[in-house]
């Protein structure tokens, strides 16, 4: 279908299983038509290299923003990360979505290691596994 019908958007079929780095040209506001003829202006994020653009809804808005601030003149060459997230209300039953970064550890936790579990020797003494 995509051969039939291609779009100029980026979707979660675009994806695939694999997260997919790009790295951002441009945010412009664009102006789209739904489903019942409304039309709408939404920004959209076009990246380097690639012909589609991603639409910004204001889940993707706001992890971009997260990572490299608010002003999405400042996200201009910046690298973001996206994938295909489970979507109740997509067409695919995906979304696009921006990945956020997982936190860097502080420290101050310790990591537990398991203890060896003993076991009962042949003489009835506990003997370290």
């Amino acid at each position: 279908m995509t051969d039939v019908y291609p779009s100029k958007w980026i979707k979660a079929d675009d994806l695939g299983e694999d997260d997919v780095q790009l790295k951002i040209a441009g945010v412009e506001m664009e102006e789209l038509t739904n489903e019942s003829g409304k039309k709408d202006s939404k920004p959209a994020c076009s990246f380097v290299g690639q012909s589609k653009k991603l639409i910004l809804s204001k889940t993707n808005w706001t992890r971009i923003a997260a990572q490299h601030g608010e002003d999405s003149d400042g996200w201009i060459g910046k690298v973001i990360t996206l994938y295909a997230e489970p979507e109740a209300k997509s067409d695919s039953g995906y979304a696009a979505r921006v990945k956020v970064p997982k936190p860097k550890a502080a420290g101050g936790l310790a990591k537990t290691i398991a203890a060896p579990v003993a076991e009962a020797s042949e003489d009835g003494s506990d003997v370290p596994s």
